[in-house]
């Protein structure tokens, strides 16, 4: 055989080699896969087989060598079949021999060639050039011949289009074997490969690597093989890698064609696509004749070589039914999915096939009526029958509507321009009850086509979401009843739901919600099932509390709605367990809500299973299961010391408790065997809380209070209860077990001792005398105790034993106080749910009086030498007697304001006696909340001037985290330890009066703020805000001041912290630790404006409450709020002459030795007074209203109204339209907040006034947002805009320094009470100031505009922006108020007032600066916009450009508008006359203020700003100079050129300077700035005058005049560089500008 000769060319082997075959067989032993590989030479495919590796591709030497070999090594038959056994398994085993095996095998090659000597360039040239004539044969044999170049061997590598699959497919005994193994490996890698990036369809992917050894396939010899070799492979399928050879022979076409038919449902989508492209090169009429020799030439051989007929019809039958087959499954697969369409009809119109079976393969709706296919494929989803009509469904028993969505979806995926037309139309809904189901359906079809549409219809659900365009309950009735159409969309469904769940919008999260919810209904296979709790299992681990919320509603929904759904999948929901610690409360009350409502029990005749909850029945079953594992979590968690898992335990345990209670219902006899076994499992579950807890204090807090919310909150509906049973009201708590939780003595004898017998109490004698003085023991022998707050005198029958247990030695006992307050909350829930409204058997609790330290402690002295021991124990009782004071409050306040309610209505129940007993309860709570706030300033007080006993203080806000024990029993949590190191900053200022206690125990106490212990007590719960429904005779109205501040600046710190969450909630990042303080919220434990550590929530109270449930609570408080409000107005206008003594006028309790003393101490006194009470007063109330009607998106419209209604109780509503009785209430609120002001009596503040102020402008913004008529609104914003300016003008009278200092002081120690008004009594009782005194309130008396830029930034901004044409007002301030400020004054003249307003001077000049140029670019934005709205549709666009609306070339005048036209169009541009006017004065202002670094950077930062609008602006300012104002555009560039010259100047000065705040602001600026140069010229050059523009060259000065180079940085100013730049700079000199050479771009004029 010749050495090229190739085997698979030869003919078969004859008879006479089966000796020489034995022998080789012999010699090559058994023939397994690695001894043929290495036999042939191929190396890199194995492990250790030398070149190649794992990196590089497998190498051969000689590769036609190598199929030579294998050739000869697999010709018998068993060796094919030892060799095919053995290359099974090793594929099977390794899927990276598999790889490997597919890959092209690089040929290595060893070159030898000789090097030549010397150089064409050096000596050696001459001897290798070529003779000048020839020699003769003696002359060159005398001649020595050179000796031989050195010989250089270089390795060279190339690949070959062969691997070692494609050199096994071309022997034809192996091909259909080899080719079943490769085809049968396709679906195992297809699918895995389709979800990683690249697809499976890519050429070096595994599945692309196996489809390219059988492609480009030439099918024996002859014609035929080589038409179809020659035909163009399929769009979808590139030419994949390793596919440079041809396969030389198909041995059996139709077992080929049979393995891709087989394989081709299994597979992906991709590789699918690519295997239908495959079929037309094996499947063809000629391939039904297999041919073994290769084809004889002539007419005589193609008659010797053709069949005969009977052989021939055999072929033709076998091939008819290949082709049948191949159709029926072409139409199968097109009825399954239609995104095969393109694939499958370019597979039948390359497939010789019958017309029939042509017509049969083609899409279903894809033909006209004559037959021919419809213009613009695939548009025959028009034609499908409609889903209303009745009949047969389609083959495959799919159903019409589902195959719609398929077509649907198939159009839009064939067509851009479709897919832009059905957006843009599902974009212009905007109505909610427009929206359809076909709505959902394109925007899903669009969301699957991927890319830019997927995006764009993502974005579009959003927008309809989030603006109110599209609600939830639309998605869940286009999903409901529809599953089966989205089938096909269901990955697009899943992808919704969880973006839409990790989104901040709320309305995002309901849609989730609902989605996952139907989803999970509609799912037709357990498989989607699971997908979608994996999906919510996700969210739960994710750490996100918005994810969470969302994840936790939707299985809470499905547990009540759908639990025989969701119990079948409890294996799966047994799995939230592991993410329990990472769950806040109201979310660990969701989850165990939802395991309690899939283990409760079920009505008689209800389907499904469950177990009954801690013993109430239940079979066994997975309900079961769930409930074994959940009480086995309980009680581990319970057990622990840990407050986390005991939070876990106690919200678990109750939350089954809860739902026994409710199963109770459910229970046939309620006196039978198992009511009783019911109760017996709900006592023991009971009992076992309350003795896992009774070893750690804060746990039993946390435990009452837990047990008191799910008392007080309204329960849903049993889950197995039928609506009729009930409905949705929730059943009332058995008796049994609220006779158990009041019998449980939840307010025991240690807190209460007996004050006086009952029967000195009873008797009338016993109003006669002073009260009762018991001894109070105490441990501690340095403190004396007294009674206080007694508001019943001598009836009161008990105290509460405070400082003695505070005091106490023992830690149980002491420790107890700290869940006291929660025992009262929980026994008030108790006696509530018993019988609403009747508290009557814990009244005594209202006004009993309290064991505190003596107040002679305070005033006399001797509180400065008490022991630290001493002084943590008096701070520790005032501690506890405030979070008493503040649960006392909460408790009785929704009883009195529902007493005081009735009694206003004058019902049929409002007899003497009831108004009587509610008047003496509502004196009592108002004088409670009077002595709260007396407490808190003492309590702050001491806690500032003694920070080592303050530290030593629990935190009372979080009680869970207190540990257990002692003092020194317990390590701290990791929250506390955390906070402790926090507040271990060095300490600020003196210590106060305290500090030499403070620094007994050695060492420096750490600093205590204000906000530091008030963020330690126990917040004051949202019901005490029912308090404010007060009914007071007029003598004392003022006796309600007092109470009513607390309470609406306590509201205020509420809604602000809601609306904040609402707004900004929280989810971008995991959920901060607990920390271990209440958060620093005015009202709710903190000082104003603090933010809570560790990025708190919020409050516990506030937990799981959202701004729409607090607001409708708190809706019928709203004119109560509105009479206090005028109240303290009065009471500002009109003082009293009395200070403090008419603030408890008519209040019990008042006058005692006790209340003397505690009046004596400065820091309560000072809360106290009248001025303060009223001013904190109208201030909360003010801004609660402000804040009320800022949230109209976050409020229904009906409370947005009775806001509104509030604020205006004069109004009396006129018959009329709605909009018309809108209008008229808005109006009427304005008018009335107007009158709000008290800058007449001169008794106001500008704190005060600022409040007045945003409340009108609130009001404006809800007139506006009402559509009313733009006069109307105008006229508001007028006289908005008069009023601020009144307020720059207003003058204030100084005061002396000395009550300046004395008055911070009080204000440092106590930043969350305002400063009160001048009082020679109260100053002077003010001891010594702090160190440091931060800036106050301004206020009567005492003001200075300095430090007050937060002030003039909102009175300039209400100027301007409300004015009638802010152009001019700006107009006027850059004209004629700002240049007369001096650019240097000395110190004393600094606050000098200039141009006739107080806040202007020197030190404010800057912030009015800045205000008025954001204010001018903030109204030069509107104007443009406004401009670009008037333009003809279509016309607009930012600058450049993209922003012209045409080509270059076009003439400018086609694209005026006709509403820019004549004297609109003189008016507007006027107005941006003047805007570039102001522009140009507020830049030169900067030449005579140049030292003024602040004032510099906000001319670049605003004016590069300036001139964006400008360029964004140039379709318009296009439009109307060519509608004739030609002129007044130039005049206005010019005035634009002014400014952008002197822009360019002050960049050169930072350069200068080396001024960070310039330096960083100067390349934006400098951009922009070229950028309008060049936009201007390409303007005048488009309109036609060119001369109209020129450039010139620019010298590059700084403000003083000195050229400054444009790349570095000067040495010194005698170094002048003049640039030709046209990047915009332009020269800097005042506004003549004549010793420039020229300006860089100038405007003719």
């Amino acid at each position: 055989m010749e050495p090229l000769a190739d085997a698979s060319n030869l003919p078969p082997p004859t008879a006479a080699e089966p000796a020489a075959k034995r022998a080789r067989l012999s010699q090559l032993g058994a023939p397994t896969f690695e001894r043929v590989v290495e036999r042939a030479g191929i190396r890199g495919l194995l492990p250790g087989a030398g070149a190649g590796g794992a990196g590089g591709p497998p190498e051969v030497d000689d590769p036609r060598a190598a199929r030579r070999q294998l050739a000869a090594d697999l010709g018998a038959p068993p060796a094919r079949e030892a060799f095919l056994a053995s290359l099974g398994e090793a594929l099977a085993a390794s899927e990276e021999l598999l790889h490997r095996c597919l890959l092209p095998i690089a040929v290595t090659v060893q070159a030898c060639r000789q090097r030549r000597r010397g150089s064409a360039r050096g000596a050696g040239a001459a001897a290798r050039a070529p003779p000048l004539k020839r020699r003769s044969s003696a002359a060159r044999a005398r001649t020595p011949s050179p000796p031989p170049p050195p010989l250089r061997v270089a390795q060279v590598t190339y690949a070959t289009g062969d691997s070692l699959m494609r050199m096994l497919l071309n022997l034809p005994a192996l091909q259909q074997p080899v080719a079943t193994l490769l085809l049968h490996k396709l679906p195992e890698f297809s699918q895995a490969e389709y979800d990683e990036p690249g697809g499976a369809g890519g050429s070096s992917s595994t599945p692309g690597l196996i489809l390219g050894q059988l492609r480009w396939c030439a099918r024996g010899a002859g014609a035929a093989p080589r038409a179809a070799a020659a035909r163009r492979p399929t769009p979808a399928a590139p030419r994949p890698r390793g596919a440079a050879r041809r396969l030389e022979v198909v041995a059996d076409p139709a077992a080929l064609t049979a393995t891709v038919l087989e394989v081709l449902p299994v597979c992906s989508p991709p590789v699918q696509q690519q295997l239908i492209g495959f079929l037309p090169e094996v499947v063809l009429p000629s391939d039904h004749e297999v041919r073994r020799r290769p084809a004889l030439r002539g007419p005589r051989a193609a008659q010797r070589s053709r069949p005969p007929p009977d052989a021939a019809a055999a072929a033709a039958a076998a091939g008819a039914r290949v082709a049948q087959r191949v159709v029926e499954q072409l139409q199968g697969l097109l009825e399954q999915d239609l995104s095969f369409t393109a694939a499958i009809i370019d597979c039948v119109s390359s497939m010789q096939l019958e017309q029939a079976l042509q017509a049969r393969a083609r899409p279903p709706g894809g033909r006209e009526k004559g037959g021919a296919p419809p213009s613009g494929w695939p548009a025959g989803w028009r034609r499908l029958p409609d889903r209303k009509q009745k009949g047969a469904a389609r083959p495959g028993g799919r159903s019409p509507e589902a195959l719609l969505v398929k077509e649907l979806v198939a159009a839009l995926q064939g067509s851009e321009h479709a897919a832009a037309a059905c957006l843009k139309l599902e974009a212009g809904l905007t109505e909610p009850g427009a929206h359809r189901v076909f709505d959902l359906v394109a925007l899903l079809a669009l969301h699957a086509k991927g890319g830019a549409a997927r995006k764009a219809a993502e974005a579009c659900l959003r927008r309809k979401l989030v603006d109110g365009h599209a609600t939830p309950a639309w998605l869940s009735r286009a999903l409901h009843n529809h599953q089966a159409s989205y089938q096909e969309l269901w990955p697009s469904l899943l992808a919704l739901a969880e973006g839409w769940s990790r989104a901040r919008e709320a309305p995002l999260g309901g849609a989730a919600q609902t989605l996952y919810v139907s989803l999970f209904v509609g799912a037709g296979a357990s498989l989607e099932r699971q997908q979608v709790l994996q999906a919510l299992h996700g969210h739960l681990g994710s750490g996100v509390p918005g994810e969470q919320d969302v994840a936790l509603q939707a299985l809470s929904t499905l547990a009540t709605s759908h639990r025989g759904l969701l119990s079948a999948y409890s294996s799966y929901l047994a799995n939230v367990l592991d993410h329990l610690e990472g769950f806040s409360d109201a979310q660990l009350r969701q989850v165990f809500g939802m395991f309690a409502a899939l283990t409760a029990l079920q009505p008689a005749g209800s389907g499904g299973s469950g177990g009954g909850g801690g013993g109430g029945g239940g079979g066994e079953d997975g309900g079961t299961r769930l409930q074994d594992e959940l009480v086995i979590v309980l009680n581990k968690a319970l057990a622990q010391g840990c407050a986390a898992y005991k939070r876990i335990g106690v919200v678990g345990s109750l939350a089954l408790l809860r739902q026994q209670a409710a199963d109770w219902h459910l229970v046939g006899d309620a006196a039978g065997e198992a009511a009783g076994a019911l109760l017996d499992a709900w006592v023991a579950r009971a009992e076992a809380v309350f003795a896992q807890c009774a070893g750690h204090p804060g746990a039993l807090a946390f435990a009452m209070d837990q047990w008191a919310d799910m008392l007080e909150a309204p329960a849903a509906r049993p889950p197995g209860a039928a609506p009729g049973a009930g409905g949705a009201a929730a059943p009332a708590w058995p008796r049994p077990m609220l006779d158990w939780l009041h019998d449980k003595e939840v307010m025991n004898a240690v807190f209460i001792a007996d004050l006086c017998p009952p029967e000195l109490s009873q008797g009338s004698e016993a109003a006669e005398g002073p009260p009762p003085a018991p001894a109070i023991e105490l441990a501690d022998p340095a403190l004396r105790g007294a009674l206080w707050a007694n508001l019943d005198g001598r009836f009161s029958p008990v105290y509460l034993q405070v400082l003695p247990l505070a005091v106490c030695p023992d830690p149980g006992r002491r420790l107890a106080l700290a869940w006291m307050p929660a025992g009262l909350r929980l026994l008030a829930a108790v006696l509530q749910a018993v019988e609403p409204g009747n508290l009557s058997g814990i009244d005594a609790l209202l006004g009993c009086p309290l064991a505190l330290p003596d107040p002679a402690h305070f005033t006399d002295g001797t509180w400065d030498g008490l022991p630290l021991a001493s002084k943590a124990g008096a701070l520790a009782a005032l501690q506890h007697a405030v979070c008493w004071l503040r649960e006392v409050v909460a408790v009785f306040a929704p009883g009195v304001g529902a007493g005081v309610a009735a009694a206003a209505a004058g019902g049929a129940d409002a007899t003497q006696t009831t108004l009587e007993c509610v008047a003496d309860t509502q004196n009592k709570l108002l004088m409670r909340l009077s002595q709260l706030r007396m407490l808190e300033a003492l309590y702050a007080h001491l806690a500032v001037t003694c920070p080592a006993a303050a530290a030593a203080l629990p935190d009372l806000s979080r009680p869970l985290h207190a540990a257990p024990g002692g003092a020194g029993a317990g390590a701290a949590t990791v929250a506390a330890a955390a906070a402790a190191l926090r507040r271990a900053a060095p300490a600020s200022g003196a210590a106060g009066a305290g500090g030499k206690g403070g620094n007994a125990a050695g060492g420096e106490a750490p600093a205590v703020t204000a906000a530091d212990a008030l963020a330690r007590l126990r917040c004051l719960r949202p019901a005490a805000a029912h308090a404010l429904n007060m009914c007071l005779p007029p003598q004392m109205l003022l006796a309600g001041l007092l109470p009513a501040a607390h309470l609406a600046a306590d509201l205020h710190a509420k809604l602000k912290l809601l609306v904040t969450r609402a707004r900004r909630p929280a989810g971008l990042g995991p959920p901060a630790p607990a920390p271990p303080g209440g958060g620093g919220f005015p009202g709710l434990g903190g000082a104003p404006g603090a933010r809570p550590p560790g990025g708190a929530a919020g409050p516990p109270c506030l937990q799981g409450v959202g701004l729409p449930a607090l607001v409708a609570q708190l809706a019928p408080l709203l004119p109560a709020l509105a009479q206090h409000l005028s109240t303290a107005l009065t009471a500002i206008r009109l003082p009293p002459a009395s200070d403090s003594d008419c603030l408890f006028d008519g209040l019990p309790g008042v006058g005692g030795p006790v209340e003397a003393a505690l009046l004596q101490v400065p820091a309560v006194a000072e809360v106290v007074q009248l001025g303060p009470a009223a001013h904190a007063l109208a201030q909360a109330c003010l801004q609660c209203f402000t804040l009320l009607l800022g949230c109209r998106q976050e409020l229904q419209p009906a409370l947005v109204q009775q806001v509104l209604t509030a604020l205006a109780p004069q109004h009396q509503a006129a018959a009329g339209t709605d909009a018309q009785q809108q209008a008229a209430l808005i109006t009427s609120a304005f008018k009335a907040c107007r009158r709000f002001s008290c800058l007449r009596s001169g008794g106001s503040t500008l704190s005060l006034e600022l409040g007045v102020l945003q409340l009108v402008q609130a009001v404006t913004a809800a007139a506006a947002a009402a559509a009313l008529p733009a006069a109307t609104v105008a006229k508001m914003g007028e006289k908005l805009s008069e009023a601020a300016d009144k307020l720059l003008q207003e003058r204030w009278a100084p005061e002396d320094e000395a009550a300046e200092g004395a008055k911070g002081a009080r204000a440092a120690a106590l930043p969350g009470v305002l400063p009160p008004a001048a009082g020679r009594r109260v100053r002077a009782r003010l001891r010594a100031p702090a160190a440091a005194t931060p800036r106050r309130a301004p206020r009567a008396g005492g003001f200075s505009w300095k430090g007050q830029a937060p002030a003039i930034t909102q009175l300039l901004g209400v100027l301007v922006s409300c004015a009638p044409d802010p152009s001019q007002r700006l107009a006027a301030l850059a004209d004629a108020v700002l240049p007369p400020v001096p650019a240097k004054a000395p110190a004393k003249d600094a606050l000098q007032p200039c141009s006739g307003y107080p806040a202007l001077c020197s030190a404010t000049f800057v912030t009015w600066y800045k205000v008025v140029f954001e204010q001018l670019v903030a109204h030069w934005e509107k104007l443009v916009a406004r401009g670009m709205a008037g333009l003809p549709g279509g016309v607009g666009g930012g600058g450049g450009r993209a922003g012209r609306g045409g080509p270059r070339g076009a003439p400018p005048g086609t694209q005026g508008g006709p509403g820019w036209d004549g004297a609109a169009g003189d008016a507007l541009l006027a107005e941006a006359g003047r805007c570039c006017a102001v522009f140009a004065a507020l830049v030169g202002l900067t030449r005579e203020h140049h030292a003024r670094s602040g004032l510099l950077a906000a001319a670049v930062r605003s004016g590069g700003a300036f001139i964006d609008g400008l360029l964004r602006g140039m379709p318009l300012w296009r439009a109307l100079y060519a509608g004739g104002h030609a002129d007044a555009f130039t005049a206005l560039l010019r005035d634009v050129q002014r400014g952008t010259k002197k822009l360019q100047t002050i960049c050169n000065e930072g350069k200068a300077q080396r001024a960070g705040a310039l330096l960083s602001r100067a390349p934006a600026a400098k951009r922009s700035l070229e950028r309008f140069v060049f936009e201007v010229k390409a303007f005048f050059h488009e309109a036609g005058a060119p001369h109209a523009f020129w450039f010139g060259s620019l010298k590059h000065r700084d403000l003083s005049g000195n050229c400054v180079g444009s790349q570095i940085f000067p040495q010194d100013n005698d170094d002048e560089e003049d640039e030709d730049d046209g990047g915009g700079g332009f020269d800097d000199d005042d506004d003549d500008d004549d010793d420039d050479e020229a300006d860089e771009g100038s405007v003719a004029a």
